[in-house]
């Protein structure tokens, strides 16, 4: 459970911060997915299984952002990790940026396959020593956070495709069910109201149509609305077993995945 001051996780804290977390320079028994890229992004090679796995540091998603912009890792008041195995921060900050050559292109694959982003207004809040909030500001997100985003998706994807054909009777999969039709055509009648017009019949047009909302309109404050009133038609997402659904009902609406799962958030 995530608070503002904190967090609560599902698991003691000795297991998830520790004992089945990835600690710089300590060996980790793991099962990875790896693939080798040509520089268009496309996969020629596939392995998946067990591995061990030390990491060389753990890096806060600015210290990524900065290496990707050419800047020292510590720029803008954020820690400096301490790296290990003799790995130097010339050697992070050429395969962050290799990372992300990759991951920029998977990302444009995937939105162009019809995948939907809502990323609605999110705040951050600053607290006092008694734990009242003295200032709130709005949390932005940035490249970093989208490189690792497309390669936890690419993994957890890979890994729902090899465990639906290994198990097609049990494989624990996710699925996202298509959006309500009352409540998407509630949705276009909003938008026409205040002189925008949003294709509903797909994913990726529905998308298309949101972020040239937030692109052309003038009004942001209403773009925004707008996001979060496409959410309203959204169905939840569901774990199932492949044994319990017909192969047709596998797909994850927003992500325009065939077969889906949480390889990477178990």
């Amino acid at each position: 459970t995530y608070l503002i001051d904190g967090v609560f996780p599902m698991l003691p804290r000795p297991l998830c911060e520790h004992l089945c977390s990835l600690q710089p320079g300590v060996d980790r028994l793991a099962f990875s997915i790896t693939w080798e890229f040509d520089k268009q992004g496309n996969i020629h090679n596939e392995w998946a299984g067990r591995s061990i796995i030390r990491s060389c540091g753990q890096l806060a998603y600015q210290n990524a952002y900065n290496l990707m912009q050419g800047l020292p890792p510590d720029e803008g008041d954020i820690k400096l990790p301490e790296l290990h195995n003799g790995v130097t921060w010339n050697d992070v900050a050429h395969d962050v940026k290799a990372l992300w050559r990759i991951g920029s292109q998977l990302r444009r694959k995937r939105f162009a396959d019809g995948a939907l982003a809502l990323h609605r207004v999110k705040f951050g809040f600053k607290l006092d020593e008694t734990g009242q909030p003295t200032a709130a500001h709005h949390y932005k997100t940035n490249e970093a956070n989208q490189l690792v985003e497309e390669f936890m998706l690419l993994a957890n994807r890979s890994v729902a495709r090899i465990i639906a054909e290994e198990f097609p009777d049990r494989a624990l999969l996710r699925r996202h069910p298509p959006p309500d039709k009352k409540k998407l055509g509630d949705l276009a009648s909003f938008a026409a109201k205040h002189g925008l017009s949003v294709d509903t019949r797909t994913s990726k047009s529905l998308h298309e149509s949101l972020q040239k909302a937030r692109q052309t309109y003038r009004d942001q404050g209403l773009a925004d609305v707008l996001v979060h009133f496409a959410t309203k038609p959204m169905q939840l997402a569901m774990y199932f077993s492949c044994g319990m659904a017909i192969e047709a009902d596998w797909p994850h609406y927003a992500l325009a995945m065939e077969r889906y799962t949480h390889f990477t958030s178990p």
